[in-house]
């Protein structure tokens, strides 16, 4: 049966494949490369602010349909969920977004590297940013709420990602572990772990973390169900 338009442009989101890749995945494939899924990103990260890996595929996304003005509002909201913090992550993508970016733009952003963006802060036009005040409203609570919770997790979130971003599954793993060990309540954390193991299918790692965690375990990691190996 023939593929139509609507459906390459509204790909099903119960897809297992399509869940999954955009699970474990921030470069996403071609067939994922559609204006319904930059605003199904958007949507996630209104939900989820602290959701960097939703951050980074939105961030690409954009980049891959070239569009200029949402492409800056994506790196905006990520500005505002970051605060100061992962200010090599923020320098790369803007580094990778600034041919399609205005002189505006990308000077207001490339001038707030150091000290990030608040999200009452004024900046230029944004109208698909979901964080910031004058596009979407307040986020002032939600915004501090989660960084009472994850502001010391955060380094190991993006240095995770930096990992996942080149490949290097075993150094995000070891550092998403170790995270977790010490932020065993974070859901965060435990979320982007799960997702992993899911891809890995690593059941000793799951294992030996689990009896590092005790009784602190979360429920997303006790309850985990990975597809078993098949060798030839």
């Amino acid at each position: 049966m023939q593929t139509t338009t609507d459906e390459l442009m509204h790909p099903d989101r119960s897809d297992p494949a399509f869940i999954s890749e955009l699970r474990t995945q921030l470069k996403l494939t071609e067939s994922l490369h559609t204006p319904w899924l930059a605003d199904a990103l958007a949507h996630r990260i209104a939900r989820s602010p602290n959701d960097l890996r939703g951050h980074v595929q939105r961030i690409m996304l954009h980049q891959h349909l070239n569009q200029g003005d949402a492409l800056f509002a994506a790196l905006l909201d990520l500005f505002i969920a970051l605060g100061h913090w992962g200010l090599a992550l923020r320098k790369r993508l803007l580094q990778t977004s600034a041919n399609l970016l205005n002189n505006t733009q990308y000077e207001f952003l490339n001038s707030r590297l150091d000290s990030g963006i608040s999200n009452n802060e004024i900046h230029p036009p944004a109208l698909r940013s979901r964080l910031s005040q004058g596009s979407t409203g307040s986020f002032n609570f939600i915004i501090r709420s989660n960084n009472r919770h994850q502001s010391d997790l955060r380094p190991a979130l993006e240095q995770a990602l930096d990992f996942l971003n080149y490949g290097q599954l075993d150094q995000a793993q070891e550092t998403l572990e170790q995270a977790l060990i010490e932020n065993p309540t974070d859901p965060a954390i435990a979320r982007e772990l799960a997702d992993l193991y899911t891809h890995t299918c690593d059941s000793n790692a799951v294992a030996n973390l689990l009896a590092k965690l005790g009784m602190n375990a979360p429920e997303i990691i006790k309850n985990i169900t990975l597809k078993p190996i098949v060798t030839a």
